[in-house]
Order: structure tokens, then C-alpha cells, then sequence
């Protein structure tokens, strides 16, 4: 939990610096337990989740796509 509570006072940090603009984040996470979790915790911090996949190629794909979009 303490390395959580940092990486979210991070997030905020990185959103405030960005000056009215909300971080976006993705997560790659194959534990639905855990990305469940994970998502509750940053849901509070006012950054919008881009998207989310249970393995790293999903998310390069996904990536990939945004890129090219």
C-alpha cells in the first residue's frame, strides 16, 4: 500500500502540472482483481483512464493505433 499511496501522489503532481489538462493513463494489468482495484485507486485523482489490457501486445496495439489515429 505505501508504494500505491506514492504512485498516486505522483499522478496528482503530474496533473496539476499540466496546467487544467487531466493525465490519462493506461493500464496493463492481467489480474482483474487487481486492475479493479487499481482503477478504483486512481479514480479519485480526476485522470481519465485511456484504456486497459490484460497483456503487453494488447497494449501495443492499442498504442499503436493511437499513434496512427
Amino acid at each position: 500500500a505505501p508504494k500505491a499511496a506514492g504512485t498516486l501522489a505522483a499522478m496528482e503532481q503530474v496533473q496539476h502540472a499540466a496546467a487544467g489538462s487531466p493525465l490519462r493513463y493506461y493500464v496493463v494489468e492481467d489480474s482483474p482483481m487487481i486492475l479493479e482495484r487499481m482503477l478504483a485507486m486512481l479514480e479519485p485523482t480526476g485522470a481519465q483512464e485511456a484504456g486497459h489490457a490484460a497483456g503487453v501486445q494488447a497494449a501495443i496495439d492499442w498504442l499503436s493505433a493511437e499513434v496512427q489515429a
